[in-house]
């Protein structure tokens, strides 16, 4: 399996603490600072990552089931589920997420089995979810 992010991911928390983020040789997704060292999930393909303006650290990646997946820590991970697709023939790559206030802003792109693009737009605002297609 290929892995699109390869390189490793480095933030500087609010506190000042570094974190490193990458995804290893057998996919796993791996996060690790001075604390500790944990696998975060496995088959990962794909990840980007975002540091909300109240320290929260949110993460978002795909795995080569299809599955989209949400994970935050503050103080401990939490790991939610988005979306999943619904057939092996359909891929989700290209995923970008970005806060605004209290808004968290997901991007990615859909292809179905005839490789047509379809760009989606999920937004989480912490009492309403949006998913729409934006072409």
């Amino acid at each position: 399996m290929i892995n699109v992010r390869k390189k490793p991911y480095i933030l500087k928390d609010i506190s000042g603490n570094l974190w490193n983020f990458y995804i290893d040789d057998c996919s796993n997704l791996i996060c690790y600072n001075s604390y500790d060292k944990i696998k975060l999930d496995e088959k990962v393909m794909e990840f980007d990552i975002n540091i909300n303006y109240l320290g929260t650290i949110q993460l978002i990646y795909i795995t080569y089931d299809g599955i989209i997946k949400y994970s935050e820590y503050y103080k401990n991970w939490n790991t939610q589920t988005l979306c999943n697709t619904c057939s092996k023939d359909e891929k989700i790559k290209e995923i970008k997420i970005k806060s605004i206030d209290d808004s968290l802003h997901i991007f990615f792109m859909f292809l179905n089995q005839n490789n047509e693009k379809k760009q989606i737009y999920f937004t989480i605002n912490g009492q309403e979810t949006n998913f729409l297609p934006i072409s």
